[in-house]
């Protein structure tokens, strides 16, 4: 699989157990060396059932990469169309979903971990419906200062209401913090739960923002 500037693989090693290989394709490129860098000090220092095992990570002809636990699985709104599809009482399944993907966030948040880009696509849920977050390429633990402007991502259906309106008078946007995450986390577990945005969003990215 390729995202952009980086590579997803599925592997095995000589005794067949898989893992995730995770390798980046521009060399000497700033930007992903930082994300990588960042991701394996996350991993490294996370101890959550949540988040992806770290095995190892380097660099392979200059181009960094991490080898990780697999996280098998779909991501979080595929996983919640297949139990509205799957089930005539759906409600109670969607129920625990939702309380698992609570609880991911809620334990590294008590880890004091901001995971900085909340979307479906970075929660994977496998048939037994447990989660597994991932992404932590822009994760930082907020009870450190070592970054003046730390960057973050996500997707405007999910941000806080402070970012929003920064970014529709031209301001600075500011950083993901625990209260703008929380505030995500809920727009996320209602979209999953009842299938639409607690909000009407328009597809024009000011009247969204608005």
């Amino acid at each position: 699989k390729i995202i952009e500037d980086t590579e997803v693989y599925e592997i095995s090693d000589k005794n067949n157990n898989p893992f995730v290989l995770k390798i980046g394709r521009d060399t000497g490129k700033q930007l992903l060396e930082k994300n990588f860098s960042n991701e394996i000090n996350i991993l490294s220092n996370i101890q959550s059932k949540y988040c992806p095992k770290l095995i190892e990570a380097g660099h392979f002809k200059n181009n960094p990469f991490i080898i990780m636990e697999l996280a098998e699985g779909e991501h979080a709104s595929k996983a919640a169309n297949r139990i509205r599809k799957a089930f005539n009482n759906y409600h109670q399944d969607l129920l625990k979903l939702c309380i698992s993907i609570l609880e991911a966030y809620v334990d590294i948040h008590e880890q004091h971990l901001i995971h900085s880009d909340v979307h479906p696509d970075n929660i994977l849920v496998n048939q037994m419906n447990e989660v597994k977050l991932i992404d932590f390429g822009l994760a930082r633990f907020g009870n450190l200062r070592d970054e003046k402007n730390p960057r973050r991502g996500g997707i405007g259906f999910f941000y806080e209401p402070e970012y929003a309106k920064a970014a529709l008078k031209g301001f600075p946007t500011p950083p993901a913090t625990f209260k703008g995450e929380q505030y995500a986390v809920a727009a996320l577990l209602f979209f999953l739960f009842t299938g639409k945005h607690y909000i009407n969003f328009s597809y024009e990215k000011s009247e969204s923002l608005e």
